[in-house]
């Protein structure tokens, strides 16, 4: 995703529409490909945190027994927001007066058009995943190193 903090991003008029479309693309990827990694961890760590716990004698919290699902659960969110962004399109641009007004060849700043609430999106989606994945993973970790 790009910041509007690095400064005006000057498109023509005319490679407007294709900017704004990889731009959604890529930002969608990410969303998606962003989306994976929380299963991916839990997949990875909770046949072995439950053998383990199973193993000790020890009884498995709620969200440890269930973290593969939760983790599916919170991933969905961002799947559906990083298809929504990669398929939104440009037809807005067909109704904006700068646009329409702009001669072939002018210069458009290109974060007028690119959503400003993607990556404020992003940090409370990583916020909610990194919660989820030190709820179910991290914290019975230390539960066990703390009772050996």
């Amino acid at each position: 995703m790009y910041s509007k903090d690095l400064g005006p991003r000057d498109v023509k008029k005319e490679d407007l529409k294709a900017y704004i479309s990889r731009y959604n693309t890529y930002t969608g990827l990410v969303f998606i490909f962003l989306s994976i990694i929380p299963p991916f961890i839990t997949f990875l760590t909770g046949s072995h945190l439950t053998e383990l716990y199973n193993t000790l004698g020890l009884q498995l919290g709620f969200m440890s027994k269930n973290a593969f699902l939760m983790s599916l659960i919170v991933s969905s969110a961002p799947v559906f927001l990083g298809l929504k962004i990669m398929f939104r399109g440009t037809m807005f641009l067909d109704q904006d007066k700068d646009y329409i007004n702009a001669k072939f060849g002018d210069m458009l700043d290109a974060n007028k058009y690119a959503p400003k609430f993607l990556e404020a999106i992003a940090f409370i989606y990583l916020g909610v995943a990194v919660g989820s994945l030190v709820t179910s993973v991290i914290i019975p970790i230390y539960n066990l190193s703390s009772k050996l």
